[in-house]
């Protein structure tokens, strides 16, 4: 805690919660760091963050909760992409530019996935153009439909490319943060 630290130098719920599932698509854990005040009370502004992103995951936690990386973490748009590279504590990560706020002529990551035993999930930063999104590579053969974690009917199309998702029955409230479809298995 510092007593002197102003809203801006918070990271947004958003922010937060893109970092999480970044985080979690590449099989890793997220450690949110909270600093009390003197007293043991919790700050008003990470309280608020912490209520943004509890009610996220009560919505969307099963796509977070007990998955593990799939294939590929996630999926990027055409563009320039930024290098990762090691480094010490931030080194020059931001999420919010690999995802919503590109540097001009860059790429963004248009899709995370993690996955469980009966479902792929999309993790969706945007709400696609056109509410259309082709998941390249995705053999739509695996997975028999579609519905966003928030209740909505998703409708997928196989093609030559992979699988199209449109989202056009999807809320806005969804992409209120990110916006989560689970693709369910086929059963053999």
């Amino acid at each position: 805690y510092n007593q002197y630290e102003k809203p801006e130098d918070y990271r947004s719920s958003r922010e937060l919660l893109l970092m999480l599932v970044d985080i979690v698509s590449r099989g890793g854990n997220f450690l949110l760091n909270i600093g009390p005040k003197a007293d043991g009370t919790i700050p008003q502004i990470m309280q608020e963050r912490l209520l943004d992103m509890g009610r996220w995951l009560d919505v969307n936690g099963e796509a977070i909760y007990g998955t593990r990386m799939w294939d590929r973490p996630c999926q990027w748009s055409e563009g320039r992409r930024k290098e990762d590279r090691r480094s010490d504590f931030g080194g020059g990560y931001s999420i919010l530019q690999q995802t919503i706020a590109p540097a001009p002529g860059g790429a963004v990551k248009e899709v995370f996935f993690t996955e469980s035993d009966e479902a792929l999930y999309l993790h969706l930063p945007l709400r696609p153009e056109e509410n259309r999104l082709m998941i390249e590579g995705l053999d739509g053969g695996l997975f028999a439909r579609a519905v966003s974690t928030g209740g909505s009917a998703v409708s997928i199309r196989k093609s030559d490319n992979g699988l199209e998702v449109d989202t056009s029955a999807m809320a806005d409230s969804e992409f209120e943060y990110l916006a989560v479809v689970r693709l369910v298995k086929e059963k053999k």
